[in-house]
């Protein structure tokens, strides 16, 4: 946990992880995941990357 402060909004559902959206990074990018076409933390990520997200 990177910030015990910030609620862990996002859910990792290939790892089951949480994290907050300051810290929302896909751990295997380049990995298949059957989950990332709905994956919030590859879209916040991604936003994040084209200057849109946090």
């Amino acid at each position: 946990m990177n910030h015990p402060d910030k609620p862990a909004g996002l859910v990792c559902m290939k790892y089951q992880t949480h994290v907050c959206e300051q810290c929302a990074n896909c751990r295997d990018p380049q990995l298949y995941c059957k989950h990332r076409t709905a994956c919030p933390i590859w879209f916040v990520a991604k936003d994040g990357e084209n200057g849109w997200g946090p």
